[in-house]
């Protein structure tokens, strides 16, 4: 009994070290580049290598097509075939806010995480559940577990998926509350790419501005010229 009990301690201490160390991993993403797809691949391969799950995706919601893109995914060597799928798949067509049956899309509408054994249940569409089958069994997912994803904001900017080997049955609850701690943290990082990026595109579009203006002004001042010339001339 003893022993077992010490176990089960070890095992939570061995627990909160893992996620402290992942927290920092992604403290680093976050201090080392504000580029956004840079920022949430590097989230997506944080998961398998530093948390208790195995793949993970990272997608933002894109709000005027009311869409679901996929931006990050994590990636081994046996699934790279079924990764270049997915990705050509998600960046064609996306899932809409609207489907009923996604997951990804439920847990926007629904405000709470939600659990599946079944993989198609979170890549149908856009791929077909043939091939939703297909990379499950590749990968060997037998647990995904789906999460909204905040910023500071009431509104949630992305989804989180999190696939594991292990049953549903046998995932602790420590486990779940440390990757919904650092589904927060992935808010926060993906909320600071976004407006880091969305910061680029507008002083992109005012140094262009300012170069219009700047031929405008010369235009005018070649006008003024002329016109003041011609006036000059009898």
């Amino acid at each position: 009994m003893v022993k077992s009990l010490k176990k089960k301690s070890d095992m939570s201490l061995a627990e909160q070290n893992r996620a402290l160390i992942a927290s920092q991993r992604l403290n680093k993403i976050i201090l080392q580049s504000l580029n956004f797809h840079d920022v949430i691949q590097k989230i997506a391969e944080t998961i398998p290598n530093e948390l208790y799950f195995d793949t993970g995706i990272v997608a933002v919601i894109d709000r005027i097509s009311q869409t679901i893109k996929r931006v990050g995914i994590s990636s081994t060597k046996e699934a790279e075939g079924s990764v270049k799928t997915l990705t050509e798949a998600f960046n064609k067509t996306g899932i809409s806010l609207s489907d009923q049956n996604n997951y990804m899309a439920k847990v926007v509408k629904e405000n709470k995480l939600l659990i599946t054994e079944n993989l198609r249940d979170v890549l149908c569409p856009p791929l077909t559940a043939q091939q939703a089958i297909e990379i499950q069994n590749i990968i060997g997912t037998k647990t995904v577990v789906v999460y909204p994803i905040y910023g500071s904001m009431s509104t949630a900017i992305g989804v989180f998926v999190a696939g594991t080997k292990k049953k549903k049955e046998d995932l602790t609850k420590y486990e779940l509350a440390i990757i919904q701690n650092f589904v927060d943290g992935v808010g926060i990082a993906m909320e600071h790419a976004i407006l880091y990026s969305n910061l680029r595109k507008t002083s992109e579009q005012l140094r262009l501005a300012n170069i219009k203006l700047q031929s405008l002004d010369k235009l005018k001042d070649e006008f003024v010229s002329l016109a003041s010339h011609e006036l000059r001339t009898p």
